[in-house]
């Protein structure tokens, strides 16, 4: 199985991703079979592929609290109201996050000349693919490349 491919949503190559053993690695690190931690600290998922691109429109940037992230446009973000594209949240909504759904307080565009990476997991033990993998992403709890596809 090749190591990267070609994606539409994706976070920064700097994002921090929570490890299993509460480490974090920057995404554009991350290999195939890396075990991450998902939505909750005893929800380890791993990696099945890794997706790259280059992204030719401006990046979302969300903040909320002590946490922000860069993002691209289709990117799925967890909101207190399901599961919506990063272009689609508004500062109505919460991020979820490691310390629960916390109020957005800034959303704003920004240019994003780099790598642009995302994830495709499952849970650890498990050959068969689930379309409700989660990772944590700069603190936020976010969806992974299946969950993506199904927005």
């Amino acid at each position: 199985m090749d190591q990267t491919s070609i994606c539409n949503g994706c976070f920064a190559s700097d994002t921090m991703i929570s490890m299993e053993g509460f480490t974090e690695t920057r995404v554009d690190e991350i290999k195939i079979g890396d075990n991450i931690i998902g939505d909750n600290s005893s929800n380890i998922m791993t990696v099945v592929k890794v997706w790259k691109n280059t992204e030719e429109r401006s990046c979302i940037r969300f903040e909320a609290n002590l946490f922000n992230i860069l993002v691209t446009e289709n990117h799925p973000m967890i909101t207190d109201k399901g599961i919506k594209k990063a272009v689609d949240v508004t500062e109505k909504d919460m991020l979820l996050t490691e310390l629960g759904y916390i109020a957005i307080t800034s959303i704003g565009r920004e240019e994003y000349s780099g790598q642009v990476y995302n994830l495709e997991l499952t849970e650890r033990g498990k050959t068969e693919d689930t379309d409700k993998a989660t990772m944590r992403a700069n603190g936020f709890v976010v969806g992974d490349y299946k969950v993506q596809e199904k927005l």
